[in-house]
């Protein structure tokens, strides 16, 4: 949905960034599969791997430097919102929109 410059998105496929939406407007309130890091030592790793170890095997992948969990650059339940979605203005009058719809 778009309101005023920002182009929110509550997927996680990316398909936006994918059809040339501009990065700069773009904002992925539960992220993306595009990156992924440890949650221990912020070690970045192929998100392609850890997508594929989530997805086909049900399992985090294991942090290569110090052991730790490997994460998707993805909003699991619990988790905080990224901080670009957070008080952005115009986030918060799509929610109020939606609210009324």
């Amino acid at each position: 949905s778009e309101i005023g410059s920002a182009n929110t998105s509550q997927n996680i496929d990316g398909l936006e960034a994918v059809a040339g939406v501009n990065p700069e407007r773009l904002v992925e309130a539960h992220g993306h599969f595009r990156s992924a890091s440890c949650i221990e030592c912020g070690t970045e790793h192929d998100p392609d791997d850890c997508k594929t170890s989530m997805l086909e095997r049900g399992e985090a992948p294991e942090c290569e430097a110090c052991g730790g969990q490997v994460k998707p650059s993805i909003v699991f339940f619990g988790d905080l919102m990224p901080t670009r979605y957070n008080g952005d203005e115009e986030i918060l009058q799509f929610e109020a929109h939606l609210s009324q719809h």
